[in-house]
């Protein structure tokens, strides 16, 4: 019984000194004033060693990568326990002991051995956690050093829009200290009337929304109203609820006033510019009224006129018959009078043309390039493709007026041998060309050598249609019209 007591002391006695060697472990690895894993291997090897009966039969070697603790006598014991770790760096380690014990059995060795296992583990463990802390730490510091540092404006809030972080760039903008900001609502610095469709975004972003670039405006400092963008991100929780939402956002007021001008400046010009169509369109239409009159003048009072007059001189004609120089004058006069009345008629035609509103677009362009062919040594030829009875007054009368000029500008300035007019439905619009094999001009210069092609563009562009010019010197040229039949 006597042996059986002593045996049990002797376990119990080893079980206090397990017991205090992983005590000690625990409190080395937990103080704070030991910051490395170098410093916690060096105590740990104490601690070991302190554990033993006998000091000076027990040595340690710690390793750590290329760190190493080694207690006295190590090299002059026969290492008997070693147990291998790897932290998460990929540092690899161990810790070995040494011990000479005659007394100590297999039983004795083996607890010894799963003793060391526990120590190794605990060391591997609170490695492990330290590097993740420091390196959480490490995150942390970058992040608030990017985000401080940086000038764009960082913010983080709650799904009710109150401001949990804002950066300092943030604090400058708004000139509000950091304590005054958070725990206030980012939504009453911006003015009400943008404040629906922010709400709007940041309900969009909770409901799985892709972020986007959002703009609104914002209160300023001194009162007055400036515009900011935002990018919205949702800061989830391991569980994927919604913990709060971080935004990264940018003044941008000096671009948008500069915007805001340009927009009003635009507007002025747009409204500027409708007001000189207009006036364009009314003197256009001043001016085919002033023509239609003038041709009726021409056609119903001179040239009812030079009718009466060459029947008169026809009469004188009769009356002088014999007297052969008498006679010769009076035909002249006679021959000029009928010049004077053909010329008469044609300038009224010009003016008004008549056939236009009887006869139509077709036959009204047709008329006019057999004219024109008959006037001039270059040869006109004329062709349609499509029904064009249909074609309201105003718009076959800037296609009869670009022929008219188009075909007025190949007589004074192509000298070319053949024009070709074409006239065609296609689609939903009418197109016009007039092209001749002339000696073709420069047309980066063409509108500012007289008002006839500006007339016509602008004929054209007040029907909603396009207007082209095509040529080369030397190689002829061509006038391109497309109006769309928006009537049909």
């Amino acid at each position: 019984m006597a042996a059986d007591n002593m045996h049990l002391v002797a376990d119990l006695g080893s079980r206090v000194q397990e017991l205090t060697l992983l005590h000690d472990v625990t409190g080395i690895l937990h103080r704070e004033d030991v910051v490395s894993a170098s410093d916690w291997l060096s105590e740990i090897a104490e601690a070991l060693a302190r554990s033993w009966p006998r000091r000076d039969t027990i040595a340690v070697r710690a390793r750590l990568s290329t760190f190493e603790v080694t207690t006295s006598t190590f090299d002059e014991l026969t290492p008997v326990h070693r147990t291998e770790f790897t932290v998460a760096d990929g540092r690899t380690g161990s810790i070995e002991i040494a011990y000479t014990d005659p007394g100590l059995d297999a039983a004795g060795q083996q607890s010894h051995r799963a003793l060391l296992e526990d120590v190794t583990e605990m060391f591997r463990t609170a490695v492990d956690r330290r590097l993740v802390i420091a390196a959480l730490r490490q995150s942390e510091q970058r992040y608030r050093s990017v985000v401080e540092n940086q000038s764009d404006l960082v913010c983080r809030y709650l799904p009710d829009t109150t401001l949990t972080f804002v950066n300092e760039a943030y604090c400058r903008f708004f000139g509000k200290r950091r304590d005054e900001l958070i725990g206030s609502k980012f939504i009453e610095l911006i003015p009400e009337a943008d404040r629906p469709a922010a709400l709007r975004n940041v309900e969009a972003i909770l409901h799985g929304g892709e972020p986007r670039v959002d703009e609104h405006g914002v209160v300023m400092p001194d009162g007055s109203l400036g515009r900011q963008q935002w990018v919205d991100h949702v800061i989830a929780s391991p569980g994927g609820g919604t913990v709060e939402l971080q935004a990264i956002g940018r003044d941008i007021t000096d671009r948008w006033r500069v915007e805001e001008a340009l927009r009003q400046k635009e507007m002025s010009l747009r409204e500027a510019y409708e007001r000189i169509r207009s006036l364009a369109h009314r003197l256009m239409l001043a001016q085919e009224a002033e023509r239609t009159e003038i041709a009726r003048d021409l056609h119903d009072d001179i040239s009812q006129q030079l009718a009466a007059l060459g029947i008169g001189l026809s009469l004188l004609e009769t009356h002088v018959a014999g007297q052969d120089r008498l006679q010769d004058e009076v035909t002249k006069l006679r021959q000029v009078a009928s010049g004077l009345a053909e010329r008469v008629r044609h300038v009224s035609h010009a003016l008004h043309p008549g056939v236009l509103k009887h006869a139509g677009l077709n036959a009204a362009i047709a008329s006019h390039c057999e004219a024109i062919d008959a006037q001039h040594t270059f040869v006109v030829r004329f062709e349609s493709r499509g029904s064009f009875q249909d074609v309201p007054t105003d718009i076959a009368l800037c296609l009869y007026r670009a022929t008219q000029q188009a075909l007025r500008n190949v007589a004074m300035h192509a000298n070319a041998r053949r024009v070709w007019v074409s006239l065609a439905r296609v689609g939903r619009q009418i197109e016009l060309n007039v092209t001749d094999n002339g000696c073709g001009f420069d047309t980066s210069t063409a509108r500012t050598r007289g008002l006839g092609l500006l007339s016509m563009e602008e004929r054209v562009h007040l029907a909603n249609g396009t207007f082209t010019i095509t040529s080369r010197l030397g190689g002829g040229a061509r006038i391109s019209i497309a109006i769309p039949t928006l009537w049909a």
